[in-house]
């Protein structure tokens, strides 16, 4: 989550001098938005329907029930609100100017985690688990490769390397950023970056 975040960020800086998203967006696509982002990074996968309720009625109304894994009603309440928060978080930084560091994508993170309790691993025997999550805002400590449908595994970036491989990605931006490259170039690199893991 933590690179998407980055990317999103890289993104969003290469059109912030086009337009400031809350006034082009309406509530409800933000709501939408923030709701599926949770769900793409597998926090919560909530139940057929549920996403246009929630942006027709708002988070108060949302229960554990809502969601497959039957989350705590304040977990999922929670989730949702940070998700929605970090979001717009996100897109007043980069209306606001702030350039795209480890700092601030450190702090959408921790915001976009606040709820999180856990996180799924594998242990020692291949089963899948529930860890405590506990280095919200932080690069990874541990290794975070995905096994494919084959069964082979991708493998992201070793977490000894995470610093040095973002302050890389934080210097190539830059570098693409002051030679004025077009947005089409901005889709590209954020295409591109996101094999960096």
């Amino acid at each position: 989550m933590l690179f998407q975040a980055t990317v999103l960020g890289a993104f969003l800086q290469g059109h912030a001098r086009h337009f400031t998203f809350k006034h082009y967006a309406p509530v409800a696509e933000t709501t939408a938005f923030a709701i599926e982002t949770g769900q793409i990074e597998g926090l919560y996968t909530l139940r057929r329907g549920i996403t246009e309720q929630l942006v027709a009625e708002g988070f108060a109304g949302a229960v554990g029930a809502h969601t497959v894994e039957s989350l705590k009603d304040d977990t999922v309440r929670g989730l949702l609100e940070d998700q929605e928060a970090a979001y717009d978080m996100m897109f007043d930084d980069v209306a606001s100017g702030r350039e795209l560091s480890g700092h601030l994508v450190k702090s959408w993170h921790q915001l976009l985690t606040r709820h999180q309790e856990t996180v799924p691993g594998i242990d020692a025997q291949g089963r899948r688990v529930e860890t405590p999550f506990t280095t919200k805002g932080a690069w990874t400590s541990r290794s975070n490769n995905p096994r494919r449908p084959d069964g082979g595994i991708h493998e992201y970036c070793p977490p000894e390397q995470a610093q040095s491989e973002m302050d890389r990605f934080f210097g190539l931006y830059q570098s693409i950023r002051r030679q004025s490259v077009p947005l089409d170039g901005y889709h590209l690199f954020a295409h591109y970056s996101r094999d960096l893991r």
